[in-house]
């Protein structure tokens, strides 16, 4: 089996950009097991379709704004995060643009707009992997890197590169995790075009825990 068996051509105009109003007016895609029959109906249709005893899960995690923009401290050259997974001591993993030049003690402005903190650029290439120079994508920068994001800047939070991966991963280190929500922009998928205009309608409505990407 390879991945691109599950290969499939989706129309950009299928894709929605903004979300729906009212949200619990959103589609639901039902498929009777028993028959592989599929019905397209709308999500407060699930009621039909609940038994006694049937279990439901419900998606807890809160997406974090974890992509950062921020400043060399000793070059004043561009660079982002993207924040993947907290490690048990604190550090995290991520992956970072440019990535080839973040060696081991490298201090990272991370920098807060004046400006909202939407819209930002999309993964490049459609992959989290783009970003990171280690990956051999170099084609593409983000606006921010190419040298322009609207706003004022201001210091604020520090990212210190601890190690570098042979994956193209950093493990860094954050000077302060509450940090994240103050200078943190919502990663959004390469696919969503529009600026969301309310951040947490990113979010499910029984979204509790922090920890999402």
């Amino acid at each position: 089996m390879r991945t691109s068996d599950f290969d499939y051509h989706l129309p950009p105009e299928l894709i929605a950009q903004t979300p729906i109003e009212p949200r619990d007016s959103s589609r639901l895609l039902v498929m009777h097991r028993d028959t592989d029959l599929l019905e397209h109906r709308q999500f407060p249709d699930l009621l039909e379709y609940l038994r006694p005893g049937d279990v439901m899960v419900f998606n807890q995690s809160r997406v974090i704004p974890a992509r950062l923009y921020g400043r060399r401290a000793d070059t004043g050259s561009k660079v982002e995060f993207l924040l993947l997974r907290r490690n048990a001591d604190g550090t995290w993993q991520a992956l970072a643009r440019p990535g080839r030049r973040l060696r081991p003690g490298v201090v990272v402005n991370i920098e807060e707009p004046e400006s909202p903190k939407s819209p930002q650029p999309p993964f490049t290439k459609g992959g989290l992997t783009d970003l990171s120079d280690e990956a051999g994508v170099t084609e593409k920068l983000s606006p921010f890197l190419k040298g322009g994001t609207e706003g004022g800047f201001s210091p604020g939070l520090q990212v210190e590169i601890m190690a570098s991966h042979k994956d193209g991963l950093k493990t860094v280190r954050l000077s302060s995790e509450e940090g994240i929500e103050r200078f943190g922009h919502t990663p959004l998928p390469p696919y969503i075009k529009e600026t969301l205009d309310d951040p947490e309608r990113y979010q499910t409505v029984y979204s509790r825990q922090p920890g999402s990407v």
